[in-house]
């Protein structure tokens, strides 16, 4: 058996995956906010992917009528309820999935160079 080694080019500024994960209706935009600066500081290109807009994006797709903004308490439970009927229709991965797909789309526009990806709620 042969074994080749494929030459591959070195990225000097590899894409950097950061998932924060925290309390159900914490606000973490001081920590998006925060760690974007940081990169930004360093040439790098933050992207957010918030996985509720993903989810919202979904419920209209698939024509899901629960989906509640006010009162808050409400919101937060619609979208748990809505993450259960999804992933017991589609599977367990289906919104790390679509977060893979938005970040694929992201990928698509340039070079996998100096981006980081920083993944909003993902649990």
């Amino acid at each position: 058996m042969t074994t080749e080694t494929f030459h591959r080019p070195e990225i000097e500024f590899p894409e950097i995956f950061i998932g924060i994960v925290s309390p159900v209706g914490t606000d973490v935009s001081v920590a998006f906010r925060s760690l974007s600066k940081s990169f930004s500081d360093r040439g790098y290109e933050p992207h957010r992917i918030k996985i509720s807009n993903i989810m919202s994006e979904m419920a209209e797709k698939f024509l899901y009528k629960k989906l509640v903004d006010h009162p808050r308490y409400k919101r937060i439970n619609s979208y748990i309820d809505f993450g259960n009927w999804l992933r017991e229709k589609l599977g367990n991965d289906v919104l790390a999935t679509m977060a893979i797909a938005q970040i694929a789309a992201i990928r698509a526009e340039n070079e996998f160079e100096k981006r980081v990806y920083i993944i909003d709620q993902l649990k």
